[in-house]
């Protein structure tokens, strides 16, 4: 069987799960017409990954009115925790007696809505606890899990993390790229790299603090739809740095989005003086995350090897140079000349 007529086959099973469950379908679009809102069987779909889910406009603030979305479009993530209407005991699921919201798509491997979440980062964020921090999260504004959906869906995962544990303030000013092999065709770059192009890392000091960028690019053929057009995705970083208390006060991060014309403007330059001259080139910007007050060096040097888990270059930054196994996959894959 090849991997079309599998395709084929997972979707005509999903199809007959779905079928399985028309009544809960049909109770959840009876409980959603007293807010306004009214679903049809087409909002609906069973997909392996992500369980039975309701897809509509909005749908999120609709059945939860009180949540409130601040103007980087997070929640309050200690505030939906603290509520005891809701179970965060699985990574990426806020079980409640009624529904269930979801992370952000953008947690998800590729970026697809229907793939799994993608590395330990999110793991990481979920049951991060700290009282001297405030947590923040981007959710699926536009899908609900039904309630009785329990089903959770595990695939091995793998990340390159090393410990960091620099001297924040001695690290000079600056702009440091770490860009995937250029010999290296689309194939192999997806089998040691993932699909990775660059990271670029930028640290620049302001009287007392010290702020911190870091941009992933991947490659040309890596895209995600966005609202109907195929956009290249970049992986972004902030942080900043406090001297006098010796620990970062802000964290975030987010996915940019650029059309194939900005990206091969930037992917080279995004940090240079030159670029930021005479190419204001920001594109598409979408927060998924930010912990504000205290995160420790610890903790944020962890955060950033999640956030770039499937990407070795984040090894090489930490470490000043790439694992041997790595090393030993480039030559392999070298020797077999993969197309």
């Amino acid at each position: 069987m090849d991997l079309e007529q599998m395709r084929l086959e997972d979707e005509r099973e999903m199809q007959r799960i779905l079928e399985t469950k028309q009544d809960e379908v049909d109770d959840f679009i009876q409980y959603c017409k007293p807010f306004g809102l009214k679903l049809v069987h087409a909002d609906f779909s069973y997909l392996y990954r992500v369980g039975l889910v309701a897809k509509s406009k909005g749908i999120v603030q609709h059945l939860n009115p009180e949540l409130i979305i601040d103007k980087d479009g997070l929640v309050d993530f200690d505030l939906l925790r603290n509520q005891d209407s809701y179970s965060f005991s699985n990574v990426g699921y806020i079980f409640g007696s009624k529904l269930t919201m979801l992370a952000s798509p953008f947690y998800r491997r590729g970026f697809h809505p229907d793939s799994n979440w993608d590395s330990g980062f999110l793991q990481e964020f979920w049951f991060y606890r700290n009282e001297s921090s405030k947590c923040s999260i981007a959710l699926d504004l536009d899908r609900i899990r039904l309630p009785n959906d329990k089903s959770i869906y595990f695939e091995k995962d793998y990340w390159f993390g090393p410990h960091f544990s620099g001297d924040i303030a001695s690290i000079n000013d600056g702009t440091t790229r770490h860009v995937v092999p250029l010999d290296l065709n689309h194939a192999q770059k997806l089998i040691v790299f993932n699909g990775a192009y660059s990271i670029e890392v930028k640290w620049e000091t302001s009287e007392h603090k010290k702020s911190f960028q870091l941009i992933e690019f991947h490659d040309e053929e890596t895209l995600v739809d966005v609202d109907g057009k195929q956009l290249h995705p970049a992986k972004y970083l902030h942080a900043e740095f406090d001297f006098s208390l010796n620990v970062f006060t802000h964290f975030d991060g987010a996915i940019q989005f650029f059309d194939s014309g900005e990206y091969l403007k930037v992917r080279n330059c995004f940090f240079s003086k030159k670029r930021n001259t005479n190419n204001q080139v920001k594109g598409k910007y979408h927060k998924i995350f930010k912990i504000n007050e205290l995160v420790s060096v610890d903790d944020w040097s962890k955060f950033v090897g999640l956030f770039c888990s499937h990407n070795p270059l984040i090894h090489e930054y930490f470490t000043g140079e790439l694992p041997a196994s790595v090393k030993q996959n480039i030559e392999r894959t070298r020797i077999i000349d993969i197309q």
